[in-house]
């Protein structure tokens, strides 16, 4: 036993009743309590011994240890309620174990007010009278509430989910993209003929553009039909020839008039469908349609067939050219790819010279084959996915340089323009030339000029982007997600659903079949479908998201005429002189350039503005301003939940044990009665 205890013990003895209040109300605090009982040498360096000091109070009638505790212990010197727990501590009676579940609860708070690093807290437990304590409390309060106001604002702007686009420029070789070629005109004119639903919807087609010429007579150029009359007063003719003029027509089907021959040249010629015939006028009596008696009977089509065709009432001949390319699709869809293939542009009849970063191209192996609805066979230099071609540098003389050949002595009488559909795309994207290609005309060397940009878009909850590969019905396979596919692969199922088979301009999922060009109900079910989508609120039925990985051309175009007088070069399958071969691929060749403008491309990368971590530093920065809180004091917090919720798990276990326990008795002792 040290001094301290024998002090703890030796005090009480000392003071008498009536005046212990008197010689120990300066202690007033555990403070002042600790630093009298710490003095113990001081107080023996006076009274010597202790037995001294008690022979010189022998006496009186001195307090018991028990009653001085009660008077000036720490509950008396506190004004606590609370003071038996305190005064057990004090003298070592309590026991933690054995004491009752509330005591417990009320000996862990206090224990834990007293001691927690959270400011404010202990300030509270500590002071001296309730003014001081109200203080305290209003102060915690008051901080409590700025730190909730300002923990909201963090949380808010956390759960905005913030982004910001970082923008670089990279100084490296950017990899070259793949280029899709295709013909203007989809298929050979002497081969698609051939095949009979083709010639029997451009009978259709070319009566419903005879219909329309007889409207609008004033436009005589872009008539099929010639006035009769009109054309022998041009030519000043006075007499008819009742027989055959050897004349030259461009199109045995083609009712306009046609370059006079050798015999009868003074007369003009009039072809018909059925045949050449020629005729004089003398501008006096009613003219005499042949065409009409004589012209070919697959005019005559059935009534089914012109509805599917849709050519019925129109009148503009735009609308009927872009109908009769619509048909062509649904025909040409019923045919099986090999088919397509064949009666469309080979590789080697539209690719005749070809190089890349100034070595020549391997057209068979450089270039891969697919079918387009819309174009027939397309030759995508650059397929590859395992090779990544790069330019040596930026111009045209380091990137592709090919000349095509368009012959357009094969192109449908639908074809309204000559020259090449051009798509600058990854390799890993199918091209939609339809949509975002560009048309290069004959005679011309055309000059693309590249810039790449790469996006890298953030997934959700930042983002609405799709993170890799394809979705579910993409019907666009081993092909990455675009948001061209996404819609195109959306309409097809809605197709699908609607119409019992899908559109031919698209690709189908497995087991499903395109809608027939000859079955009228199914033309006009996805003809109201498309219209249904093509209004304001139609594109809402498809919900198509940004992939999160994408790059971006930015092409330049330049014309230039092509080719030049000087250009003594014999090309292609052109064997005649360089002259004769000039003008002839003036009408039906093309050269195409594509090339980086710059060695460089942007980066544009999108990233968290606020992230978990800045949340954190604020959330903390917060909880420390106002509370003086750290993760150390959260996790005393934690400690005094799992503390008391085992308490209470405990104490209510008991209960319920005595009761399971009281239970059994009461059984078992009316049992027994």
């Amino acid at each position: 036993m040290n001094g301290n205890d024998i002090l703890l013990f030796i005090l009480p003895l000392t003071f008498r009743k009536d005046s212990s209040a008197k010689h120990m109300s300066w202690i007033t605090s555990i403070k002042n309590f600790d630093h009298f009982k710490d003095n113990a040498d001081y107080i023996k360096a006076i009274y010597s011994t202790s037995l001294a000091y008690l022979r010189d109070f022998s006496p009186e009638m001195f307090l018991s240890e028990s009653e001085y505790y009660d008077n000036f212990g720490y509950g008396k010197c506190y004004g606590l309620t609370n003071s038996s727990v305190q005064c057990e501590l004090a003298t070592a009676d309590f026991n933690l174990k054995s004491a009752p579940y509330k005591k417990r609860l009320v000996w862990h708070f206090k224990e834990f007010c007293s001691k927690t690093s959270a400011h404010g807290i202990p300030m509270i437990s500590r002071a001296q009278n309730k003014y001081y304590r109200t203080i305290w409390v209003l102060l915690f309060l008051g901080c409590l509430t700025m730190l909730y106001h300002n923990a909201e604002s963090v949380l808010d702007k956390y759960h905005r989910n913030e982004k910001i686009v970082d923008i670089q420029l990279k100084f490296d070789t950017a990899p070259f993209p793949a280029i899709t070629l295709c013909n203007l005109n989809p298929y050979k004119a002497s081969l698609a003929t051939d095949i009979d639903v083709i010639r029997r919807m451009l009978t259709a087609f070319d009566g419903a553009l005879n219909k329309a010429s007889q409207t609008i007579s004033s436009n005589i150029n872009q008539r099929k039909q010639r006035n009769a009359g009109t054309v022998a007063k041009a030519q000043k003719a006075s007499t008819f020839e009742p027989g055959y003029s050897k004349c030259i027509c461009d199109d045995s089907i083609d009712t306009k008039m046609s370059m006079k021959g050798q015999q009868n040249s003074s007369i003009p010629c009039i072809c018909a469908p059925s045949g050449v015939f020629c005729v004089a006028y003398d501008g006096d009596s009613d003219i005499i349609n042949i065409w009409e008696y004589l012209k070919d009977g697959e005019f005559a089509e059935d009534s089914t067939f012109v509805e599917a065709m849709g050519f019925d009432g129109m009148t503009d001949e735009v609308a009927i050219v872009t109908k009769a390319k619509e048909n062509i699709i649904f025909a040409m869809a019923a045919l099986p790819m090999k088919d397509r293939q064949r009666i469309s542009t080979t590789k080697r009849e539209l690719v005749h010279k070809c190089s890349f970063n100034g070595i020549a191209c391997n057209i068979d192996h450089d270039f891969l084959t697919h079918v387009d609805p819309n174009f027939g066979s397309c030759f995508t230099f650059n397929h590859n996915r395992s090779m990544n071609l790069t330019s040596l540098r930026a111009g045209p003389m380091y990137g592709l340089r090919i000349l095509l050949y368009v012959n357009e002595s094969e192109y449908m009488p639908t074809t309204e323009a000559t020259g090449i559909r051009l798509t600058i795309h990854d390799k890993e994207d199918y091209p939609f030339p339809d949509t975002f290609g560009y048309s290069a005309p004959t005679g011309y060397i055309s000059s693309f000029g590249l810039r790449l940009k790469r996006m890298t878009r953030l997934p959700a909850p930042y983002g609405d982007c799709i993170p890799d590969g394809k979705t579910s019905d993409y019907i666009y396979e081993n092909y990455d997600y675009s948001v061209e596919g996404c819609y195109r692969s959306c309409f097809q199922q809605l197709v699908l659903k609607d119409c019992q088979c899908g559109d031919p301009r698209f690709p189908l999922p497995s087991g499903h079949k395109h809608c027939k060009a000859t079955d009228p109900s199914a033309r006009r079910c996805l003809d109201k479908r498309t219209n249904e989508l093509g209004e304001l609120n139609g594109s809402f039925h498809c919900r198509c998201q940004q992939p999160c990985k994408q790059s971006i051309y930015s092409v330049t175009y330049s014309p230039a005429k092509w080719p030049s007088h000087s250009l003594n070069v014999q090309l292609g399958i052109c064997n005649g002189t360089a002259a004769e071969c000039n003008r002839h691929y003036k009408e039906n060749g093309a050269m195409i350039e594509v090339f980086y403008e710059q060695l460089n491309y942007e980066m544009l990368t999108e990233s968290e503005a606020y992230g978990f971590v800045n949340l954190l530093a604020d959330f903390g920065g917060q909880l420390g301003l106002w509370c003086g809180i750290s993760f150390l004091t959260c996790c005393e917090f934690i400690f005094l939940l799992c503390e008391t919720a085992y308490m209470s798990a405990q104490y209510n276990y008991i209960l319920w044990k005595k009761k399971k326990e009281k239970a059994r008795e009461l059984d078992k002792h009316n049992n027994l009665l």
